[in-house]
C-alpha cells in the first residue's frame, strides 16, 4: 500500500510538472506572438511617410499598424499576470522584493543601457551631449521608439508591493471591478485628467489590471476555449474594423502619423487590444501542445533581445536595402508584399543576432540572457 501511495504521489507530481511546463510554454508562445507584432508595428511605420499616409497603400499599412498594436500591451499584461501568479510580497517580505528587483535589474538594465546609447548615438549624437540628457533618455526610454517599455516595466515592478494588494483572490466580481478600475484609470491618463507621464504604469493600467485579473483564473477547458474564442475574435474584428474605419474616414493629413504612434492610448484601439489578447490567450491554450506553439515559444524566449535590436536592424539595414519608404502610387497589394518581406527579414535577422550574442558568456548579457 505504501508503494502504491508513493506511485500515486509521483504521478500527481508529474501531472503538475507537465501542467506547469505547458503553462510556461504557452506564456513563452504569447511572448513570441507579441514580439512578432512589435516588429510588424515598427515595420509598417517605417514604410509610411508624410506623403504615403494619404495613399491607398498608406491606408493598408495603417490598418496593419493598428492591427499589430497589441504587442506591447500584451507584454505588460503578461508581466502583471506573472507577478500576480508568483509573488505576494506581503508574505515573502521586503528582502524577497529587494532580491526580485536586483535580479531583474541585473538581467534587463545593462542591455537596455547599451542598446539605448547605441540607438541614440546613431540617431543624433546631440542626445548624448551631456550626462543630464543621457540620464533623461534612459529614464523615459526616449532613445528609440521601443525603449519606453523598459521604464514602464520597472515602474510596474516598483509599484507591485502596492498593486499586489489589489489582486482579487476569490471573487469573480472583484476581478471585473479591478479591470474596470484599470480601464478608467488609463482613460483618465490618456485624456489628461490625471497628469502622469505616458510611460507610467497608469497609462497601461487597463492591461495591467487585465493581467492581474486573469492570473488567478483556473485554466479553461478545451471546450470552454472553443466556445469563447468566436466571441473574442468577433470582438477583436469589430473593434479593429471600427478603429480602421474611423482612421480612414477622418481627413488624411500628415498629422495622422502621430495618431498612429499613440494608437494604444485611445479607447477603441484599447478595446481591440484587450479582445485580441483574449483571443490569442484562448488560441494558445487550445493549441497546446503543438509544433506551432513550440515555434512561437522558441521565438518568445528570444523576445527581449529581438525587442532591443530589431529597430536598429530595420532602420539602418533592412529598410534602406529594400528601398526605403514606399512610393505614393504603389498599389495596396504591392505594399503588403513589401511589408511582409521587411517584417520577415527583420524578425529573422533580429532572432539570429540575439541567438548569436546569447551563445557566448561574454555577450549574452547584451540580450538579457546573462
Amino acid at each position: 500500500m505504501r508503494q502504491l501511495h508513493l506511485e500515486g504521489d509521483g504521478q500527481a507530481a508529474a501531472s503538475v510538472a507537465t501542467h506547469d511546463r505547458r503553462r510556461l510554454e504557452s506564456i513563452d508562445a504569447l511572448r513570441g506572438i507579441g514580439i512578432a507584432a512589435v516588429v510588424a508595428l515598427h515595420t509598417s511605420w517605417a514604410l509610411l511617410d508624410r506623403s504615403t499616409i494619404v495613399s491607398d497603400a498608406g491606408r493598408v499599412l495603417a490598418a496593419v499598424h493598428l492591427g499589430a498594436a497589441f504587442g506591447v500591451p500584451l507584454f505588460i499584461g503578461l508581466s502583471a499576470f506573472g507577478l500576480a501568479r508568483r509573488h505576494d510580497f506581503r508574505v515573502e517580505g521586503a528582502a524577497a522584493f529587494a532580491n526580485f528587483l536586483s535580479r531583474h535589474a541585473l538581467q534587463l538594465l545593462p542591455a537596455y543601457v547599451v542598446w539605448s546609447l547605441l540607438s541614440a548615438g546613431l540617431r543624433d549624437t546631440a542626445l548624448l551631449a551631456t550626462p543630464g540628457r543621457v540620464l533623461s533618455l534612459l529614464i523615459d526610454g526616449s532613445a528609440g521608439a521601443q525603449f519606453y517599455f523598459v521604464p514602464t516595466l520597472f515602474g510596474l515592478y516598483l509599484c507591485w508591493p502596492l498593486l499586489g494588494l489589489l489582486v482579487p483572490r476569490r471573487s469573480h466580481a472583484a476581478r471585473v471591478a479591478l479591470f474596470a478600475a484599470g480601464a478608467l484609470m488609463s482613460l483618465a491618463v490618456w485624456q489628461g485628467t490625471l497628469p502622469l507621464a505616458w510611460t507610467s504604469p497608469c497609462s497601461f493600467a487597463v492591461y495591467i489590471a487585465g493581467g492581474m485579473a486573469a492570473a488567478l483564473l483556473t485554466s479553461p477547458s478545451r471546450r470552454a476555449c472553443v466556445y469563447a474564442m468566436p466571441f473574442a475574435l468577433l470582438a477583436a474584428a469589430v473593434t479593429l474594423r471600427i478603429d480602421v474605419g474611423r482612421f480612414i474616414a477622418t481627413p488624411m493629413t500628415s498629422d495622422k502619423t502621430m495618431e498612429l504612434a499613440s494608437t494604444i492610448f485611445q479607447p477603441v484601439p484599447a478595446a481591440y487590444t484587450c479582445a485580441a489578447i483574449a483571443f490569442l490567450a484562448l488560441a494558445v491554450t487550445l493549441a497546446a501542445p503543438s509544433t506551432a506553439l513550440r515555434w512561437a515559444a522558441e521565438l518568445g524566449r528570444s523576445a527581449y533581445g529581438v525587442f532591443l535590436n530589431h529597430l536598429l536592424l530595420l532602420q539602418f539595414v533592412v529598410h534602406p536595402l529594400l528601398g526605403g519608404a514606399i512610393a505614393a502610387d504603389l498599389s495596396a497589394a504591392s505594399a503588403v508584399q513589401r511589408f511582409a518581406v521587411e517584417w520577415a527579414v527583420t524578425l529573422a535577422g533580429s532572432v539570429a543576432i540575439t541567438r548569436l550574442l546569447a551563445r557566448s558568456a561574454r555577450t549574452r548579457w547584451l540580450v538579457g540572457a546573462g
